[in-house]
């Protein structure tokens, strides 16, 4: 087996991982007469790649499945651990084993990440839980993709119909129009932000671009264009080219057009659509942030949204957007909800109709504004409750929230009626909480 490595330190480390499991000696000559070894030529990409098929053949179905959803991501990405989970549950990749006792999604899909850590398809990092895969595995998986799986990389002008999991970088979005007919797409991430070399040419605000671009973008789908400057003169009527941006108009368009048939969409992540600075709007320009934010905006106020009745995973973090359509709490199959660093002074009356909803990543002032959170009984992340007096954000609100893990804080306590309010939190019924803080204002 040695010899077949070529003295390639990782293939020695990733062979050598899925051998140590095994003691029978069956085992080990199977790995040896494995038909990826007849995979001969001298180019080290060619020795890697049959080292890493060998080490692929051993891995159970649903783990090659989680480890090819991988491939969509751009090369040296920081996966966060509890993330890439819970993108793999909400895609159906995790089923409970009804065998094992009584587990969660979410304990399985870890154990589930663990083993690729442990066999070294995912590496970890000098951060605590993030981890990276190393480019060589990144492009051997690539070359195990089929149609369904397309990632940053892909050309969207030659999109399979067949696509389900798509990644896109919004930086190479001058393509031509076409009617993307992808009705069986399930993922789709977005990266990179709206870059305009042009920059004295931006628009003047957000919401003067909203205003002239958002009730209009049906009208702008339907243009036939082959570049750019055709989007223009398409859409002169429509939209005051002084005002609008082309970037994010085309940006506009293209997501609008993937999204119009894609109703059967488990995941959408605009998080990684990060601007580099500051979000304002300086001397009447509209900066990259703003961009950023104006696209997301778009995203929130189109009618598509609330079309997306199977979405899971929806992720606005970091996108710079400051209101959420009540349209949202029509989603009651979403499972996690992304809105960090986002700045909101209120939210969706209905919030706690998301009845679905596992996972919410948001700060605690904007957790502190959803009335009635106590609905959102399968809520497992809460690390902030911040106690009113008003109805819908008294301390009985935890009452049914029994999935709460890790650590909780709960503050301003002096806002507690009496001890037989303070009862009716259940805290003693919560068994996932693992640290609890009790603050009260002074």
């Amino acid at each position: 087996i040695v010899d077949k490595l070529h003295g390639l330190p990782l293939a020695a480390i990733m062979i050598a991982v899925s051998l140590r499991n095994y003691y029978d000696e069956v085992c080990w000559n199977r790995l040896l007469k494995s038909w990826w070894w007849s995979v001969s030529s001298n180019s080290l990409g060619i020795h890697i790649a049959a080292s890493l098929g060998v080490c692929y053949c051993e891995l159970p179905a649903y783990l090659r499945q989680c480890l090819i959803y991988c491939s969509i991501f751009p090369s040296n990405y920081i996966f966060g651990k509890y993330e890439l989970i819970q993108m793999w549950i909400a895609n159906g990749f995790v089923e409970l084993d009804n065998t094992v006792g009584p587990r969660s999604l979410e304990d399985v899909a870890a154990k589930w990440f663990e083993e690729l850590v442990n066999r070294c398809f995912l590496q970890p990092t000098f951060w605590e839980l993030q981890y990276v895969m190393h480019d060589l595995v990144r492009d051997f998986t690539i070359a195990l993709t089929s149609n369904e799986y397309r990632g940053v990389d892909c050309e969207l002008a030659h999109l399979p119909q067949s696509v389900r999991h798509l990644s896109i970088n919004m930086e190479n979005m001058n393509v031509p129009q076409a009617d993307f007919n992808i009705k069986n797409l399930r993922s789709l991430m977005l990266f990179g932000g709206l870059h305009d070399s042009n920059s004295s040419e931006r628009c003047t605000t957000v919401d003067s671009l909203l205003e002239r671009s958002c009730d209009t973008v049906d009208c702008l789908s339907e243009i036939s264009y082959a570049n750019v400057d055709n989007i223009s003169e398409g859409c002169s009527d429509a939209i005051d080219n002084d005002h609008a941006d082309i970037i994010l108009r085309r940006s506009c368009v293209t997501i609008e057009s993937i999204l119009r048939k894609s109703t059967c969409l488990r995941l959408l992540n605009l998080s990684n659509m990060r601007p580099n600075a500051a979000t304002a709007c300086s001397d009447d320009h509209l900066l990259v942030e703003d961009y950023v934010a104006a696209f997301a905006r778009f995203i929130t106020r189109h009618h598509m949204l609330p079309r997306l009745t199977h979405l899971r995973y929806l992720d606005f973090s970091y996108s710079g957007i400051t209101e959420l359509p009540d349209s949202l709490c029509t989603l009651c199959n979403l499972q996690v909800l992304g809105l960090r660093s986002c700045r909101f002074t209120q939210l969706p009356r209905s919030m706690n109709s998301l009845i679905s909803l596992r996972h919410l990543h948001a700060d605690a002032e904007t957790i502190a504004l959803i009335h009635g959170i106590g609905g959102l009984t399968k809520l497992q992340d809460l690390h902030e409750f911040r106690v009113k007096t008003e109805d819908g954000y008294r301390i009985t609100e935890l009452r049914d929230m029994r999935y709460i893990e890790g650590s909780l804080c709960i503050s301003d306590l002096q806002k507690v009626a009496n001890q037989a309010e303070a009862t009716q939190a259940n805290l003693s019924r919560k068994d996932g909480i693992t640290c609890l803080h009790l603050k009260w204002d002074r």
